[in-house]
């Protein structure tokens, strides 16, 4: 069966939801245990998508060939960009555009890959973020707030034009999408947004995926393969356990923290 038959079986078509106002929030993520543990291959974490969420506001646009994307905690004003054409995915940013938006756009691209391979005409938009998951003044809690926009746009536009994903075909997406970013998280945040509730999480083979990512030119393709090492699978809510999170209101950066996590083990190894 094509690649593209076979995605298709997995995604639902809704039709009369197409290119209807669609709104969608998605929770943000807490690590119970094994964060760094995820790092290494072949190891588990255990996350929990929390009661905070984002949420995105998506409508068509009425202009050929431009539309506006706006968050509350980046600035009040919408950002404005442009397409070459209805047939090429990714937008074209306006000068000036704040490094935050790197996921969002990376997340549309992919989606908008996907939608010229079923050969769906792309159209233009508006969208609009608000979250819980960042403060007002846009300080990080550290609660997933990338991986919940990534996995917020990327439902949302699949719903915009109708289709509706399971959530293993959403974390697969916006692993894609999130390892053009980078290549330094495990993506555990991605899965805790795409399922909710409590999850067993072991992340894919990371150096496979950029190489099936640069060597597969069907997006279809590499979503309907198995990944080696993933596991996602649900776990029974643990009814005796009360959640308390603190904040050390002391943003973090991930990528850092993997590489000063990585460089720890290579001095250990020597």
């Amino acid at each position: 069966m094509p690649y593209k038959d076979l995605l298709l079986e997995t995604l639902e078509i809704e039709s009369e939801q197409a290119f209807v106002t669609q709104t969608v929030s998605t929770p943000g993520k807490l690590y119970i245990a094994g964060e760094y543990a995820i790092l290494e291959p072949g190891q588990a974490a255990i996350l929990v998508a929390l009661d905070a969420y984002l949420s995105c506001t998506i409508r068509l646009a009425t202009d050929n060939l431009s539309g506006t994307l706006q968050s509350t905690t980046i600035q009040n004003e919408p950002f404005n960009y442009t397409r070459s054409s209805h047939n090429q995915p990714g937008l074209m940013p306006g000068a000036m555009w704040p490094k935050r938006w790197a996921y969002v756009l990376s997340a549309i691209e992919t989606v908008e890959r996907l939608l010229v391979e079923l050969n769906r005409p792309l159209q233009n938009y508006h969208i609009q973020y608000e979250t819980d998951l960042e403060a007002e003044n846009g300080r990080k809690y550290g609660l997933g707030s990338s991986g919940a926009v990534t996995v917020s746009t990327i439902r949302a536009l699949l719903r915009f034009y109708g289709y509706s994903a399971h959530p293993l075909i959403i974390y697969k997406l916006a692993a894609i999408a999130s390892l053009k970013v980078s290549t330094k998280g495990s993506f555990g945040d991605l899965a805790a947004s795409a399922y909710g509730g409590w999850i067993y999480y072991q992340s894919p083979d990371r150096q496979w995926l950029a190489e099936q990512i640069a060597a597969t030119p069907s997006l279809t393709q590499l979503l309907t393969k198995d990944w080696p090492q993933l596991v996602i699978r649900h776990l029974a809510v643990p009814h005796s356990v009360d959640l308390v999170i603190g904040w050390t209101d002391a943003p973090a950066s991930t990528d850092e923290l993997v590489h000063h996590y990585q460089q720890n083990r290579e001095t250990e190894s020597d």
